[in-house]
């Protein structure tokens, strides 16, 4: 039995397939000197504990720092969720009920240190079960063929609006191990969320033209 007892620990999860951009979790992100993968993003140096990439690919690389989890190939379907998942980690790596677990998808290569360290300390300064990272969104939003907004005239510009937006941009999923196996869930009622801005914190690749607008980007 595997056994991590730190309290903030990295969990990497990476099937070997994808349907709808191939290889998204392994091929190369940037080409030339600035050569790297989605599938390590930007992980402060010291700063995790313990870093567990799980996979179902047989001829994964070592990467330095990190502990390689073999995944179960009935985890590594498309229908599988990540919850059970994690379940399966906490258990075999006997996590602590409270450590922190974070979810970090290799699809949002663009992750800064500093955000890393300001969801550390509003952990350290809250009692939070999660963290979600979210990106401000445009305030007249549609729900298929109905506006979710007033229409009325004068329409109001968006600085004008009482409620602000905000959607999942996929960076950071943060959340208590005692929480989770009691929800199965990262979901809460003490659930906070991590405000982000900038073009950068919104792309989650999922697509092939996501993957190559996040290239663009990224050179």
């Amino acid at each position: 039995m595997n056994e991590i007892t730190n309290k903030h620990y990295a969990l990497i999860p990476a099937k070997s397939k994808s349907s709808r951009c191939i290889d998204k979790n392994w091929r190369e992100f940037v080409l030339g000197e600035n050569l790297v993968s989605c599938l390590i993003s930007i992980i402060p140096e010291d700063f995790f504990d313990g870093v567990i990439l799980s996979t179902d690919k047989p001829d994964v690389k070592n990467y330095d720092g990190v502990t390689i989890h073999f995944r179960n190939k009935t985890l590594a379907t498309k229908e599988s969720p990540v919850n059970d998942l994690i379940d399966v980690i906490i258990d075999e790596y006997e996590l602590s009920n409270e450590s922190y677990i974070w979810l970090l998808n290799p699809t949002s290569p663009f992750r800064e240190p500093k955000d890393f360290i300001n969801i550390k300390q509003m952990l350290e300064r809250e009692d939070i079960s999660s963290i979600i990272s979210v990106s401000e969104t445009n305030s007249f939003i549609w729900k298929d063929e109905r506006p979710l907004f007033n229409t009325d005239y004068p329409r109001k510009n968006t600085q004008e609006f009482e409620t602000n937006y905000y959607k999942e941009n996929g960076q950071f999923y943060v959340f208590r191990v005692v929480e989770f196996l009691k929800n199965k869930t990262w979901y809460s009622n003490s659930t906070f969320i991590y405000k982000q801005k900038g073009i950068k914190t919104c792309i989650d690749i999922d697509t092939e033209e996501d993957f190559l607008d996040a290239q663009k980007i990224a050179r």
